[in-house]
């Protein structure tokens, strides 16, 4: 997936939401470096004031602080930055309280034209059913929403963004087989989600 994003993005403006990740993890850093190696122009926003400042000790300049669901924070994002060809939300959206003022930050920050690239874990993944039934861990605790593709769609449509592809990774054939039905792409455990302004 990191890898189509990076050729969605070559030689855009763009703004990656919740670039540092819930504990700084080196995994989200490593994405969002791969991803400033590929735009002409990257910005990274995120709300861990500690870890924004322990990266930008480290070099990441880029990366300042901003809560998509302040407008306050916003207008301050398009005054000092502007808006961008394209935002990336990966693995953002799930922890996100309030949905529909994220949204309409979000089209308040996208260039007419651009487009949004979400991912999120897939509420209909059978991997999460089957665990479920199994009694076992479904996802993080900090998780607060689950979507499908209609879900997510709906969502987004309300804040007048237009979901023009809906992709799903991570594949399940293997747990598919073991339970014994036919695997379908949409039982995969990823969601991504590219929408339109």
């Amino acid at each position: 997936m990191v890898k189509n994003m990076i050729k969605l993005i070559k030689d855009k403006k763009v703004l990656h939401v919740g670039a540092i990740g819930s504990e700084g993890s080196l995994k989200q850093m490593k994405r969002h470096n791969m991803y400033k190696n590929a735009a002409s122009t990257i910005f990274g926003i995120d709300i861990n004031k500690k870890l924004i400042d322990k990266v930008r000790k480290e070099g990441s300049t880029e990366i300042t602080y901003c809560d998509i669901t302040n407008n306050k924070d916003v207008d301050n994002v398009i005054k000092n930055l502007g808006t961008f060809d394209h935002i990336v939300m990966t693995e953002v959206i799930e922890h996100i309280g309030d949905l529909t003022l994220c949204c309409n930050n979000v089209y308040r920050l996208l260039n007419k034209g651009g487009n949004l690239y979400i991912s999120t874990p897939n509420a209909s993944s059978i991997k999460w059913l089957y665990n479920r039934l199994n009694n076992k861990k479904v996802n993080n605790p900090d998780h607060i929403c689950w979507f499908d593709k209609n879900t997510i769609t709906e969502i987004l449509r309300r804040s007048k963004l237009k979901v023009i592809d809906v992709k799903y990774y991570g594949d399940c054939i293997e747990l598919s087989k073991k339970i014994k039905i036919d695997h379908k792409e949409w039982m995969n455990k990823t969601l991504f989600v590219v929408a339109t302004r």
